[in-house]
């Protein structure tokens, strides 16, 4: 049997280094995907602890997880999820809005690998939109997913991961098109590999990874249409890693990052390409303390551009990924980062030049377990877009609250408000607006 595992697990981690990945944020599950169990079948508690990073809303709740599908040494997690939701200003206008009922299909297949040592994990899935009246803002985004671990001992591990994901720019964005008549739709590509070492007191990890990003010419307000290929990109990124601990409780670590984006080509002789080179060089430290758990860093980034028309972007490169259980039916997580968001042409405007801008964000969100069945969740985001080359600044807050009732192992229902705003400011300032949001969802899973 474990001849069998050593094999299948080997072909299937082959397998990944060529089928398409992504962990897109958009296609994140309304329930996280289940551990598949290890053993055999017990009688179901009726709480489990929290796991390492955990939520009370996300730890294994035995009496309505999914069982899955037993495939071999594979479990297949089958979602369906169908929402409603309402919107009061689809376009994202300051003024003369414009509100439609949005109805939204998200099919889904997770298959995870239940084996003795290595993982896999294969998934595939799709978020279909329709609006009732505005037909022109329908979306049809899908994305494809593997990612996989390769054990070579206890402490020693390679890791490989691959991607396609078809996906739509929300009028929402800073990187919308102001003269798009519809959503731009983009394809992009991801394919990594990486190698750790775990054990203490000195750990390590490298990364590798290319990524490639399409856009499609989209309807122009008033005939025509936008062109967007001076947005196709490659990029080619290298990460390093290396920590100190002597307790695997807390510990310290430094890394750095080097890429490379390399456009296919300009927007026009005003507006060249946009290729560049940049880093982030960080230190920063984790804790895992049980009912604490993440990590914190701080540090500088910067992207340099080849054609000097461009200016540097660059400064502070700090972020934050915590989790903490402040009691044992409540959460509390903080989520911070700063990166290198590269733009167009056709974002900017005519007769402008900036090669992108700074993106900052901060988030904190609360769970709350009201009962075994019953799981309640508040958010509240803020973030900050500094353009560079003009004079444009955006900050941006959503803050919103959901409910799930878990009615049965197979049946689940949600419902959620989100409220969002964002102000521009500066000589080349993009309109406000605000929105809110109403959803409710109907699930079933298997």
């Amino acid at each position: 049997m474990k001849a069998r595992t050593s094999a299948t697990a080997s072909i299937f981690f082959a397998s990944v280094l060529l089928c398409p990945t992504i962990a897109a944020a958009q296609f994140d599950p309304f329930m996280p995907v289940p551990i598949p169990p290890v053993g055999p079948a017990q009688p179901a508690p009726e709480t489990v602890a929290p796991q390492r990073g955990q939520t009370v809303t996300e730890r294994p709740r035995p009496l309505f997880d999914p069982l899955g599908v037993r495939l071999e040494e594979f479990f297949l997690y089958p979602r369906l999820e169908l929402d409603e939701s309402f919107n009061d200003n689809i376009f994202a206008t300051p003024s003369t809005t414009k509100s439609d009922f949005i109805t939204d299909l998200k099919p889904r297949l997770d298959l995870v690998s239940n084996f003795g040592q290595h993982a896999l994990t294969v998934s595939a899935g799709a978020d279909l939109g329709w609006y009732a009246s505005h037909s022109t803002e329908n979306y049809q985004d899908a994305f494809t997913s593997a990612n996989g671990r390769y054990d070579i001992d206890q402490g020693q591990h390679i890791f490989a991961n691959a991607a396609v994901d078809r996906l739509h720019v929300a009028r929402t964005s800073p990187d919308f098109p102001g003269a798009a008549a519809a959503p731009p739709i983009y394809t992009t590509y991801l394919a990594g590999l990486g190698y750790g070492q775990d054990q203490l007191p000195v750990t390590y990890r490298g990364d590798i990874s290319v990524a490639r990003s399409e856009y499609q010419a989209v309807p122009e307000v008033g005939g025509g249409q936008v062109n967007q290929s001076d947005r196709n990109n490659t990029t080619y990124t290298l990460g390093l890693q290396a920590g100190y601990s002597l307790d695997p409780n807390w510990g310290m670590f430094a890394r750095g990052s080097g890429n490379f984006r390399d456009f296919d080509h300009g927007a026009s002789a005003a507006n060249p390409r946009r290729n560049s080179a940049g880093y982030h060089a960080d230190v920063g430290a984790h804790v895992d303390f049980g009912v604490l758990f993440g990590e914190a860093y701080i540090g500088y980034l910067e992207q340099d551009y080849q054609n000097g028309i461009y200016h540097p972007i660059q400064g502070i490169d700090a972020g934050a990924k915590v989790v903490w259980n402040v009691t044992g039916l409540d959460t509390l997580k903080l989520n911070a980062l700063r990166s290198v968001q590269d733009t167009s042409q056709e974002v900017i405007g005519a007769g402008l030049t900036s090669p992108g801008y700074l993106h900052s964000m901060v988030g904190l969100s609360l769970d709350h377990e009201l009962s075994r069945n019953v799981l309640l969740n508040a958010n509240a985001d803020y973030v900050n877009d500094d353009f560079k080359g003009i004079s444009r600044t955006d900050n941006g807050i959503d803050a919103g609250a959901g409910v799930k009732f878990l009615l049965r192992r197979d049946l689940y229902l949600g419902g959620s408000y989100t409220y969002s705003h964002r102000d521009s400011s500066g000589a080349q300032a993009t309109h406000p607006f605000s929105q809110n949001i109403f959803m409710l969802r109907i699930a079933t899973q298997l």
